[in-house]
Order: structure tokens, then sequence, then C-alpha cells
């Protein structure tokens, strides 16, 4: 990128940020403190970028990486101190619906019942990984 040919558009004050992804008009930003998880941003108009909704982590965790393909969020749930998330499950991956980018949900089956399987495919720039969960997926709980 040429310094010289680029201009500031607009800036966002938010918490220090991990991995940022974009996809279409919505960009997602992983945070490195609790409790700021995953914050995501309207960006349709460049000028204006609009936070539609931030989701939080407990003390002890970060959730500072951030994938979306196909309306799916991925993001991690890592300890990095402290385990103060009783109710956080140790952490791991968060999946998340995010068909409604201002609404994400865990991912649940369309009948709303837990998923029998649940694919996930993940591309980096060397490798896919296709995760497969045999066992129910039951919704995760916030």
């Amino acid at each position: 990128m040429n310094p010289q040919n680029t201009t500031l558009v607009a800036h966002i004050d938010m918490a220090g940020g991990g991995q940022v992804w974009v996809d279409g008009t919505t960009l997602y930003v992983g945070h490195m403190s609790a409790p700021h998880g995953t914050t995501i941003v309207d960006v349709a108009d460049p000028r204006k970028p609009r936070v539609l909704t931030s989701l939080e982590v407990p003390a002890g965790y970060h959730s500072h990486k951030v994938r979306v393909a196909n309306n799916t969020m991925l993001v991690n749930h890592e300890l990095v101190g402290r385990d103060d998330g009783a109710n956080f499950g140790g952490g791991g991956l968060g999946i998340y619906d995010v068909s409604n980018p201002a609404r994400p949900s865990p991912c649940y089956a369309p009948s709303g019942k837990p998923a029998e399987k649940a694919s996930i495919a993940f591309r980096s720039t060397d490798a896919t990984r296709i995760f497969r969960r045999r066992s129910k997926v039951t919704p995760a709980t916030s």
C-alpha cells in the first residue's frame, strides 16, 4: 500500500482490536481484553461506520480472532488469565449465526432444536480445515 495514495475517511473509537474481518458491508473486530469480545460494525457507508453490536467475554478471556463466511461467524474464546467465566464453558470456539449482524446468535438447527451434526469449514492462506461434530450440538449460553 502506498501511504501517499490513501485517505482517512472515518474513525471508530473502540477497545484494542486483534483481528479484523470484512464480509460484504460488515466489519468484525476481535478484541484483546475482556469484557470486549467481538464488535460488529456496519460499514455500508464508509464515512459513517455504525456499531451494530458487541459480544462480551468474561474476565480472564479474550476473543481476538474472528472469521465470517456464509452468515457464520467463528471466534476464539481463549483463556488468558484466571478463569472467571464459570458459565463460559472453559473457552474454545464460538460459532454464531450472523445472518442478521446486529443480532448474532449461537448456531442452532433451523427447527430450533440442537443440531445432530454441524460442519465448519475454515480456510486459511495455506489450508482448508473441515470440522464435523458427530454428537448433538447444544446452543451456547451467554
